[in-house]
């Protein structure tokens, strides 16, 4: 079951619900179209399925994603740390060789990835 308090705060943030597969949720936003590429960012809580955790627990983790990658960051956010996470990032995300990995941070993220 969804924390009523974090889908709150995600939906004021542009967020929705999302199935990811496997009986899993996420928050999910669309991103512009680049190069065909349809992007979306998904935040989920790092130890459940269901979104249903404290949203003010550092235990919320965000990705970037388009039709044929990823970028996962390792790092662990209260939710809405995690949205002014994903909102600090430039999008849509440059077309690069470092898609399709795993960054332990979003400061190693930010420092490859838009060199």
């Amino acid at each position: 079951m969804i924390n009523d308090q974090a889908y709150d705060i995600a939906k004021q943030s542009g967020y929705e619900t999302w199935h990811t597969g496997g009986g899993c949720m996420a928050f999910h936003k669309s991103l512009d179209l680049v190069d065909g590429r349809d992007q979306y960012c998904l935040i989920s809580n790092n130890d459940d399925i269901d979104c249903d955790a404290d949203p003010n627990a550092k235990e919320w983790i965000i990705g970037i994603y388009d039709n044929d990658s990823f970028i996962n960051v390792g790092e662990t956010f209260t939710l809405k740390n995690a949205i002014a996470a994903l909102d600090a990032i430039t999008f849509p995300a440059p077309t690069s060789n470092s898609w399709d990995k795993f960054y332990p941070d979003l400061n190693h993220l930010i420092l490859e990835f838009y060199k």
